[in-house]
């Protein structure tokens, strides 16, 4: 008796439906990121606009180079980058495949930010004749670094991947175009070669010079920098997967637990529920035949108000079976008001609709894992179950709501609320010994 839903069917759900959730729990983790990301783009809108016009007034001393530099339709331009990235972040914020947007979108930003450093395709005329590889001694690839830090807000280390390695490819061909094209270009190695010095002070000076040591750092930079976000995606996606499994497997749970319960055993999801003696209260519950006709509607009716009253009362349902359905309390850790609950759901079920027959004894039990090593299930044994068990005959011979053991009502602490009456010694069936029982009044 007792025996119900194995342990290892306990902390897990179906395969198929649990791929499910967390693929969508992924799609939700990556709107919001992309939201977030939404969100970066018109607060760079915002300062820039804000940054144009403040320079532009009266109370500005002067311009910064900055706008010296960048035409106006440069400035325009840079407004309709962010908000074509906008409509494409909203875009895929809507979207079932909000990646696929976040790689066009990606693919857009990066063209236009290299174009932006390495001016291929148009440059201001005042830099036009600058190489611009002595761009490796600034901070111009934090563009790129910048980028690889706003993808990623989608929580996907391909995005990232592409996003990393994208940039340094794009850096090092800009680079090197613009080293191979300027005729006066030339190369000195300062800290991994021989060094600085008074030599290297003036290569580095020299705008027609490229100093390899900081374009190698850029790139291993680069690399690291993006390597500790794919980690970090891929931790942020086991954080998704632990919680989605979790909240499925309490989910899950709550079909045979208490939601309290549930929530307890989920938390502590692939340790044993070790067994051990506990003082129990084990209850039995059944209608009289007529009310369980066979009619299907009506047994899975039966069937959740048995539950939804037992679990109200932190009671632990055995698997429905067809005939009286058991229910134990402080079986799953020990619980001092145990016998209280017991006798507070049985007062509940005796006043369900129909002819409701409940017995309740309380005793020492075992419960907890047991089994060999697959077929481990949740069981609750012990002579207390047979007996309730047993009591249940009397209450349906006698046609009485509920028949409750001496012991159980000694465990109560206090029993002025109950309209209890004394039905006396009976010896109960298959034992030799008599039990003193009682009735309760519903």
């Amino acid at each position: 008796m007792g025996e119900f839903v194995s342990a290892a069917a306990l902390r897990e759900a179906p395969d198929d439906a649990l791929d499910r959730q967390i693929e969508n729990a992924f799609q939700r983790e990556t709107q919001t990121g992309v939201l977030i990301a939404m969100a970066v783009r018109v607060l760079s809108i915002s300062l820039n606009i804000a940054i144009y016009f403040w320079n532009l007034s009266p109370l500005a001393k002067r311009a910064p180079m900055f706008f010296h530099l960048i035409p106006m339709s440069a400035f325009l331009a840079l407004i309709a980058f962010d908000l074509v990235g906008i409509v494409l972040f909203g875009t895929a914020a809507r979207s079932r495949k909000p990646l696929f947007w976040c790689i066009v979108l990606l693919l857009i930003d990066l063209i236009v930010v290299w174009e932006y450093k390495f001016g291929w395709l148009w440059k201001p005329e005042m830099i036009a004749q600058v190489p611009v590889y002595i761009s490796v001694r600034y901070l111009d690839i934090e563009a790129f670094a910048l980028l690889v830090m706003m993808y990623a807000l989608p929580l996907s280390p391909r995005v990232l991947l592409l996003a990393g390695g994208g940039s340094i490819g794009l850096w090092v061909a800009g680079i090197a175009r613009s080293f191979f094209t300027y005729p006066h270009a030339a190369v000195y190695w300062g800290p991994f070669g021989p060094g600085i010095g008074a030599k290297g002070l003036a290569a580095i000076q020299s705008a027609e010079v490229l100093v390899p040591d900081y374009f190698i750092l850029q790139i291993l930079l680069i690399g690291v920098f993006t390597y500790i976000f794919i980690a970090s995606s891929h931790a942020a996606r086991r954080f998704v997967v632990a919680r989605v499994r979790a909240e499925t497997s309490a989910a899950f749970l709550t079909r045979f637990f208490p939601p309290a319960l549930a929530a307890k055993i989920a938390a502590d999801a692939g340790q044993r529920i070790a067994p051990g003696r506990r003082h129990a209260a084990i209850l039995f519950t059944d209608q009289a035949k007529n009310a369980q006709s066979g009619d299907l509607a009506k047994l899975q009716s039966y069937y959740a108000a048995v539950e939804a009253i037992a679990f109200a009362h932190d009671g632990i349902v055995d698997r429905f079976t067809g005939g009286p359905i058991m229910i134990s309390f402080g079986t799953l850790e020990s619980d001092p008001a145990a016998v209280e609950n017991g006798l507070a759901c049985a007062l509940d079920l005796a006043r369900m609709p129909g002819e409701t027959f409940v017995a309740a004894h309380a005793g020492s039990v075992i419960s907890g894992e047991l089994g060999g090593t697959r077929g481990r299930v949740f069981s609750v044994v012990g002579d207390a179950v047979n007996t309730a068990r047993r009591v249940l005959d009397v209450s349906r011979t006698q046609h009485l709501p509920i028949v409750v053991t001496e012991d159980a009502v000694r465990a109560l602490r206090q029993t002025r609320d109950l309209a209890l009456s004394d039905i006396g010694a009976t010896v109960l069936r298959g034992r030799d010994a008599p039990v003193h029982l009682w009735s309760v009044q519903p």
